[in-house]
């Protein structure tokens, strides 16, 4: 069974183990929370975070409409052009881009600013115009089923219903992110100010959409920030890029929230292949999470350049299904060179990575630095809204910042860590002490009992003296010292303690049998007493066994031969006589009155007899556990 230490030093390692993790949980939390939303920018450490981070400001969404008509012939002899009574549907599509220089140059896919007019335009637009037609048809003609405008548009789709359409030319408008223009205080997207919207006055560099795919646009803007073109030649299968875009499957406000519909999303995407189009234009193959709205958006690399241009584009797939692919920063380079831009950053780009820089380090003063360069750049470009987070944090770390290394908020986390352990292992060295400490705690020694060691104890028993401790049963618990006594213990009981207190010892002689010890009733045990491996054993009368010649033959309390002695100590122990102890006459005449059953069991159950004697006074023989052995004078 588990002692109660045991149990005592389990709980209180158990209550450090949970006080530990309950600190380390809260730090974790408190770091989850800050580089969530606590600390802009997220996990600053991060080399490829920080790169994205200064990348965010210059990735814009845009939007382009385009007015079109259909023609619509329902029958071989009527038709219709649809909107009815002249006018155009508006078609509106997004995508994104990044801006390259600081001039206001977007880099971006061609299909974003110029949609194709191929049969995906044109499914489009049979959309915008299907519940028109199908109520043009109910009104028109007898038909046995009104029309819906989901079949309207299946007949048209299907060249059920012949069909010609008609655009007109595109036009696009950017829209700053909220990493740059920071949340916006309009709940109208149509309502957004200028320093958010801004149109496309022109679209410098194209390459068409079945072979590059890639396009330059112009915004009236100055000294905006930029990401710098990389080589894509360096990209290889494997590698891991990033793209930031808008893709439309994140619009989920019904209420076009311009600070919802203006927040880029951050993907991962991996190198899947290196292939070329119809037209040998190099493709980057890509998996990930790339979706309608990410077109024109940059495919950063580790450092932050583009190496890439979300494309997505095909003929025959409206929506990509894993599989995407990128045009290379190589085919914007031609367009680059052709259109002589400088793509150096602008006095926006540097101060803005400065500050960035500053803020990211790990540098003593660190702190004081990138305030005072958010400062300058929330005072220099109004407009830069979203440094206003950077700027409130770098100046509550600056009023804590010390001439330590690490930010303030790393520190705490490692006082709190270190406390917690510290804690844990004070609490686990008490439990360890208190533990160890009842573990060596002196207590009453057992009664001696006659060893179980093998006939090699008996060889050396002459060497041997019989007042040693003898062998304890490690499952047996140590009997009450024969001195204390219960205030309900019984009188018999009482007067059996009094007689082990009595009684004089043993001499001590050079032989195995250990002393006598006085009986204690077996229902006193709840488990059964460790049984003798030897003693002198007479068989019963009544057992009907051969009784044996010699009255010293010794036997195995379970009928083991008997082990053989050598001569020299043999006819010691024959000449050995057991001196009968001296009782006081008061002791004697109250063991005269106390008698007890003594039974031999040889199975659970099964009594083969009982003999009722009186306990041995100075003329009787001695009690050995459960048989007695009569002097020799003394006629039974």
């Amino acid at each position: 069974m588990i002692s109660k230490r045991f149990k005592a030093l389990v709980c209180c390692l158990l209550t450090a183990a949970v006080v530990f993790l309950s600190i380390l949980f809260m730090v974790v939390r408190l770091t989850s929370a800050r580089a969530e939303g606590g600390v802009p920018g997220g996990n600053i450490s991060n080399p490829v975070v920080q790169a994205v981070d200064i990348a965010k400001p210059a990735v814009v969404r845009i939007f382009t409409s385009i007015n079109g008509q259909v023609t619509v012939h329902i029958t071989a002899t009527r038709s219709a052009t649809f909107p009815l009574g002249g006018g155009n549907y508006r078609l509106e599509f997004s995508g994104s881009g990044a801006f390259i220089t600081a001039h206001g140059d977007i880099l971006t896919a061609n299909h974003v600013i110029d949609p194709p007019h191929d049969r995906g335009l044109d499914e489009f637009l049979y959309e915008m115009a299907a519940q028109d037609v199908a109520d043009y048809i109910n009104q028109s003609f007898a038909v046995n089923t009104p029309y819906t405008a989901q079949d309207a548009f299946s007949m048209m789709v299907n060249g059920n219903f012949r069909t010609e359409t008609r655009y007109g030319l595109p036009s696009s408008y950017v829209y700053v992110s909220t990493d740059y223009s920071g949340p916006s205080l309009q709940t109208d997207f149509k309502k957004v100010g200028p320093d958010v919207r801004h149109y496309v006055d022109k679209i410098e560099q194209q390459s068409a959409t079945d072979v590059h795919d890639v396009a330059i646009i112009h915004i009236n803007m100055s000294d905006t920030p930029s990401i710098q073109l990389g080589d894509s030649s360096g990209v290889a299968q494997l590698d891991e890029l990033t793209i930031i875009g808008f893709p439309g499957n994140a619009d989920i406000s019904s209420k076009h929230d311009p600070t919802q519909m203006l927040t880029a999303s951050v993907n991962k995407i991996y190198v899947s292949a290196l292939k070329e189009n119809n037209m040998g234009s190099p493709l980057i193959q890509v998996g990930g999470n790339v979706e309608h709205g990410d077109s024109g958006g940059p495919a950063l690399d580790s450092k932050g350049n583009i190496v890439g241009v979300v494309s997505s584009y095909s003929s025959t797939a409206d929506y990509p299904l894993g599989t995407s692919f990128l045009q290379t920063s190589s085919s914007a380079q031609t367009l680059i060179a052709a259109q002589g831009l400088d793509t150096a950053p602008g006095p926006f780009e540097k101060a803005w990575r400065r500050a960035f820089a500053d803020y990211a380090s790990t540098g003593p003063g660190h702190w004081h630095r990138a305030q005072q360069e958010f400062q300058r750049l929330s005072k220099q470009y109004s407009n830069f809204n979203a440094a206003t987070p950077y700027l409130n944090y770098a100046q509550e770390q600056a009023r804590q910042e010390h001439s330590a290394s690490a930010p303030s908020f790393f520190n705490t986390a490692g006082w709190a860590i270190g406390i917690s352990s510290f804690v844990l292992a004070i609490l686990i060295a008490l439990g360890c002490l208190l533990f160890f400490r009842s573990r060596y705690r002196k207590s009453p020694f057992a009664p001696a009992v006659a060893s179980s060691m093998p006939s090699a104890w008996a060889q050396a028993s002459e060497a041997v003296p019989s007042n040693l401790p003898a062998f304890a049963f490690p499952e047996w618990s140590p009997q009450r010292p024969a001195g204390e006594m219960r205030a309900s213990q019984p009188v018999s009981q009482q007067n059996k303690s009094e007689l082990a207190e009595t009684v004089p010892a043993w001499p001590q002689q050079s032989f195995i049998t250990a002393p006598p010890t006085s009986i204690t009733p077996q229902k006193e045990f709840p488990e059964p007493l460790p049984v003798p491996v030897m003693w002198r054993q007479e068989p019963s009368r009544a057992a009907n066994l051969p009784i044996s010649s010699s009255s010293d033959e010794w036997r195995h309390p379970f009928s083991a031969p008997a082990p053989t002695l050598p001569s020299s100590l043999e006819e010691k122990l024959r000449a050995f006589e057991f001196p009968a102890p001296t009782l006081s006459s008061s002791l004697e005449e109250k063991l005269k009155a106390f008698e007890f059953p003594v039974s031999l069991m040889t199975s659970p159950g099964r009594e083969i007899e009982q003999e009722e004697f009186e306990v041995p006074t100075a003329k009787r023989g001695i009690i050995r556990r459960q048989t007695m052995i009569p002097d020799a004078n003394e006629k039974r």
